[in-house]
């Protein structure tokens, strides 16, 4: 077992041959089924808040490009005596305030794309421990020796069962 946990079920015993890929044992999988659940919603969560940032994003960057048209269209105007240094102070202010807030859309959407990669690294890796409840045959053999029963505390690096090849047979 490569993690520590109560054996739920041992479905071969001694003499039993198998084949690779065969299930021989469970461990108790619950606590791994959940973890993979909250896994799961923890990356839909972060795959919504993405979608939602860049939408944020997309709007800040249009109000950044309308203040930028205002503070040139009332600078122009300001040249030609129709607006005042006001005007122009103003539109100025809306503009430096709209970029400051595109660069924060803009680092918020960098942040929720790094939160969508660790959610789905943090899947994958729940997703694994889960797969190390099912204790699958590496080959065809046969098994010589069964060491647990159901109900006991296995740890990682303990025997379980003892299974040889069948296709290489050492002979002493």
């Amino acid at each position: 077992p490569r993690i520590q946990e109560r054996l739920t079920a041992v479905w071969v015993d001694q003499g039993d041959s198998v084949t690779q890929g065969q299930e021989l044992a469970r461990l108790d999988d619950a606590e791994a089924h959940r973890l993979v659940e909250v896994a799961q919603a923890t990356l839909a969560a972060a795959k919504a808040t993405a979608v939602r940032v860049q939408v944020d994003e997309a709007r800040a960057q249009a109000v950044a490009h309308k203040a930028q048209l205002d503070y040139e269209r009332t600078t122009a105007l300001m040249e030609n005596k129709v607006s005042s240094q006001a005007d122009v102070d103003q539109t100025r202010e809306r503009l430096d305030v709209a970029n400051v807030d595109l660069q924060r859309a803009r680092a918020a959407t960098i942040e929720s794309q790094r939160q969508v990669v660790m959610a789905e690294r943090t899947l994958a890796y729940q997703q694994e421990r889960l797969a190390f409840t099912r204790m699958v045959s590496p080959y065809d053999g046969l098994i010589v020796r069964r060491d647990r029963d159901p109900g006991g505390v296995i740890v990682p690096g303990s025997s379980l069962l003892q299974l040889i090849s069948t296709n290489v047979l050492w002979i002493a």
